[in-house]
């Protein structure tokens, strides 16, 4: 696993990726993350923003975002909202880009986060799909 420290005066790790060498939006600094939709449960995002302060950073056991190469969110809506609420910038938010052939698939748009995480596993990303079928509580 890839892990990178926050600074050297603030405490705490994120997680980068599950591959050995992640592809992530993080090597840019001005890359931007746009969500593909808006957070609908509130009592989840409020105990994500929780985990968020309390940590002051992305908790090592939270997995990254699914994201395509120009920064649109396929995961994640609610640990978006929670990590840009807690102050994190797009930089700090780790991702896992999304591979061609899923990006290029016609039904990309009607899927859920299960159909994506199916998706993923049939063409041999199963590290990929656990990211896109997490519930992650805290």
């Amino acid at each position: 696993m890839a892990w990178r420290t926050r600074s050297t005066t603030q405490k705490g790790v994120w997680l980068c990726g599950c591959r050995p060498e992640p592809v992530s939006l993080l090597q840019r600094e001005d890359a931007k993350l746009t969500p593909k939709h808006l957070p609908a449960d509130v009592a989840k995002l409020a105990n994500l923003l929780e985990v968020f302060k309390r940590h002051d950073c992305w908790p090592t056991d939270m997995p990254a975002l699914l994201v395509d190469g120009q920064g649109q969110l396929y995961t994640g809506s609610h640990r978006y909202a929670a990590a840009k609420a807690a102050g994190l910038d797009d930089a700090e938010i780790p991702t896992e880009v999304l591979p061609h052939e899923i990006l290029d698939d016609p039904d990309l748009a009607d899927w859920d986060d299960w159909g994506l995480a199916v998706a993923l596993n049939k063409a041999g990303y199963a590290s990929l799909a656990v990211l896109a079928c997490d519930d992650w509580r805290d």
